[in-house]
């Protein structure tokens, strides 16, 4: 069973498109973790999985280490 994360505070302050993108590469790492752990799984395992391209991700995250902090934040604010 997939966790997801609530985004309502997100799309009242940022694009649609934007949370949309964010919250399938956070829902990605999510997924990914029970099943590789968190060191095994790089950035183009999360981009395969959100199904979008490297230089998305890297327009909204620095590397998967934000990624992973923007998730927890998001979880911690649901």
């Amino acid at each position: 069973m997939a966790m997801k994360i609530e985004r309502a505070g997100e799309r009242n302050t940022i694009d649609r498109r934007v949370a949309r993108t964010r919250g399938l590469l956070q829902d990605a790492l999510i997924a990914l973790i029970p099943e590789r752990g968190y060191a095994a799984i790089t950035v183009d395992d999360i981009c395969q999985r959100a199904n979008v391209g490297r230089s998305t991700f890297y327009t909204h995250y620095a590397d998967k280490d934000a990624l992973r902090s923007a998730t927890i934040e998001a979880h911690l604010r649901s």
